[in-house]
């Protein structure tokens, strides 16, 4: 039964740290740290736990696995920069989830990468989330922060990242993959950090911060993520993912007393049920209740 579901199991293991590493990751930002000192340090530690498992198996990593790791490390290295940069500019709370409005993209940006159509349940889904977007900010969309667009834009090419990462995967080794596109964006962050010297002093607190973020949030998270999207599809590995929101969303309230109307509260519940149409859950649930009445009518 586990076998069956691994890799469901593995994607919600990375979105329940992804989702406690939003709130690691306000504690750097508020301890002085740089959007670009984060991301390097984070890459770093996840390069060097990689490191010893790949040297052990370098058996399958060729050069079109270098090439596929490359073009995604450049993708990650350019949203992690946009989600640090934004939730430098707002709070944890808004960060989870206008990130995980990355699952609305998912659908649409597979139509164009592998020709296929999404469902009517994807293009609601878009519509309740602008929706939602529209109520977390109270004056609209005109009223939307220079951080807000820049958590958005990120989201964007999560979902690109997504979409491309999860054909790639089926056809490489996930340990190699991951290796080349964690190195290529550790590389391009150190550079990026060094050019505009980001690097500053850090305390116990961030410290302790970048060591999850680093190990959990990077090396953990990104390995489950890669092979447990060898066995789904990018839409379902993006809504499976996408449960890092409400986590985060909770522990920025819980820990940072970040603030939640009632109209904020609406748009974030627009936001989680637009994740789960885009994944049909609701048909799934009228179909099967369909069966079960079918089966109680003829036994009757």
């Amino acid at each position: 039964m586990i076998h069956k579901y691994k890799g469901e199991i593995s994607l919600l293991g990375v979105s329940f740290f992804w989702g406690i590493g939003y709130a690691a990751i306000e504690i750097a930002l508020k301890s002085g740290m740089n959007p670009l000192q984060i991301q390097a340090l984070r890459f770093i530690i996840g390069v060097l736990c990689i490191l010893p498992l790949v040297l052990r198996n370098k058996k399958g990593l060729t050069q079109k696995t270098v090439k596929k790791g490359i073009l995604l490390g450049l993708m990650m290295f350019i949203f992690f920069y946009l989600l640090l940069l934004g939730q430098s500019l707002t709070n944890t709370s808004k960060t989870a989830f206008l990130t995980g409005t990355y699952v609305i993209f998912v659908p649409f940006l597979d139509w164009l990468y592998r020709k296929e159509a999404p469902g009517i349940h994807s293009i609601f889904a878009a519509i309740l989330s602008v929706f939602g977007v529209w109520l977390m900010n109270p004056g609209g969309f005109g009223s939307l922060q220079k951080g807000d667009l820049i958590l958005l834009l990120g989201a964007f090419f999560v979902a690109l990242h997504m979409v491309i990462s999860t054909q790639y995967v089926k056809d490489e080794r996930p340990l190699h993959l991951n290796f080349i596109q964690l190195g290529v964006t550790a590389v391009l962050s150190v550079a990026s950090a060094l050019l505009l010297g980001s690097f500053t002093a850090m305390n116990q607190q961030s410290m302790l911060a970048i060591a999850y973020i680093g190990i959990v949030g990077t090396f953990i998270a990104y390995m489950l993520q890669t092979t447990g999207q060898k066995f789904t599809s990018a839409n379902r590995a993006s809504v499976l993912l996408s449960l890092e929101a409400p986590i985060g969303t909770f522990c920025g309230v819980l820990l940072f007393g970040d603030p939640l109307n009632l109209r904020m509260s609406m748009g974030y519940l627009c936001i989680l049920l637009a994740v789960l149409v885009s994944e049909g859950l609701f048909t799934r649930l009228y179909q099967g209740r369909r069966v079960r009445d079918e089966i109680l009518f003829r036994r009757k």
